[in-house]
């Protein structure tokens, strides 16, 4: 139907919300998980930053070859390929009982799932050009309007039932909003012929190519790495502020406060983005996200943090929605699959990298040290964006910035 397209956009925005809902509410509490019911002890953000980095460098190894794929075989198939993964995953943590084990489970979701990008490579090819930025601008709210439900409500179970049943939650969730997409999303797809000569790298190589994407891919890399150092420290940064016996849910409320300040300060960037340029909103965002991440390092209470944080959102509200439309107006429609392929890899080397800083550095040298860190990464991400993501997108006529 002609407007299909439009109900495709709104049912998968429903099932990313839910895939995020179930991601947030157990990853901000795998510290606790890993020192308290896996015997990791002093250990458990040093043990958190592996456990997030390994998942992420599957993913980044995987995402474009998924991406491919699915241009040759649907999107639609990849995305259910990954939700259901991601039911047997979760699961399967409940059930663990050494770190060793998570580790194992981790890099299984990070070889074998991808259920997001996948949602937005579907809305990316499925919609028509002349509304493919709004439709993505919409998508990219999906994940951050789970990631402020996920850590209350999983901070909530986790008080009420304990982490490893919150798994089993998380599990049932997931199964139900890969059926949602099974049952309701429609894609027309007509495979791409593979001709004579071509081949994975040679696609990848043909994405790879593009004068603008790989900057871009380097700013998205470096952006996300950034945000992702706090991983394995923020919970228990929040709960010395709050003291051990707060509630785990007011530290997922904490948690929280970036996402809601996404879903709220995206539009206003993306309008902000067709006046000044993608180039500007980009390199302003991310000063500002350095700006606000500094004094969390000295914030005297939960609550300073927490306005920080929000603050820190809405600054940085302007970099994923913003590449994710730049690659949609850049890409011809037969190979953006691949390209959101290849710029979730360079997202996901940022968040393999950003753990893996955030957990040593707060295991070695303490917390306040991890948010230094971050904040010098935003301003290097912001270095790169003015200095050369912002005048390769000016040379680019179609796609002024």
């Amino acid at each position: 139907m002609q407007d299909q397209w439009k109900k495709n956009v709104y049912l998968l925005w429903i099932a990313v919300f839910v895939a995020s809902i179930c991601w947030s509410m157990l990853m901000p509490f795998m510290p606790l998980f890993l020192r308290d019911e896996l015997g990791a002890g002093h250990k458990a953000a040093a043990w958190a930053g592996v456990v997030g980095a390994v998942n992420s460098l599957g993913m980044a190894i995987m995402a474009p070859v998924w991406g491919a794929v699915g241009d040759r075989l649907g999107r639609k198939l990849m995305m259910l390929r990954a939700g259901y993964v991601l039911v047997l995953c979760y699961a399967a943590m409940a059930f663990v009982q050494t770190p060793v084990s998570l580790l194992g489970v981790r890099i299984a979701i990070g070889l074998l799932s991808g259920f997001i990008p996948t949602a937005t490579m579907l809305v990316g090819t499925t919609t028509p050009q002349a509304h493919v930025g709004v439709a993505l601008a919409m998508i990219t709210t999906a994940a951050p309007a789970g990631n402020i439900i996920g850590p209350m409500l999983g901070g909530l179970l986790a008080d009420l039932v304990g982490i490893r049943a919150t798994m089993l939650v998380s599990s049932v969730l997931i199964g139900t909003a890969t059926t949602f997409v099974l049952l309701f999303v429609k894609e027309q797809f007509t495979p791409i012929k593979k001709d004579a000569g071509t081949s994975l790298v040679r696609d990848l190589t043909e994405v790879a190519s593009h004068p603008v994407l790989w900057p871009l891919l380097i700013c998205s890399s470096l952006a996300m790495m950034a945000s992702s150092t706090l991983e394995p420290i923020a919970v228990p940064y929040i709960k010395s502020l709050l003291g051990e016996s707060a509630p785990n849910w007011v530290a997922g409320v904490l948690v929280s406060l970036p996402g809601v300040a996404l879903v709220v300060a995206a539009p206003w960037w993306g309008a902000r983005a067709r006046k000044w340029g993608y180039g500007t909103t980009l390199t302003l965002g991310l000063i500002f996200g350095a700006v606000m991440v500094l004094p969390q390092a000295v914030a005297l209470t939960a609550y300073d943090f927490g306005g920080l944080r929000l603050a820190q959102g809405f600054a940085t509200a302007s970099v994923g929605p913003g590449i994710a439309s730049l690659i949609a107006l850049m890409m011809p429609q037969a190979i953006r699959g691949r390209a959101y392929g290849i710029n979730h890899s360079f997202n996901s080397i940022g968040w393999m990298i950003g753990p893996l800083i955030g957990g040593f550095l707060g295991t070695a040298f303490g917390a306040k040290y991890v948010f230094v860190v971050t904040g010098l990464l935003y301003v290097a991400a912001a270095v790169w964006a003015r200095m050369v993501v912002a005048p390769k997108l000016k040379a680019a006529a179609d796609y002024v910035a």
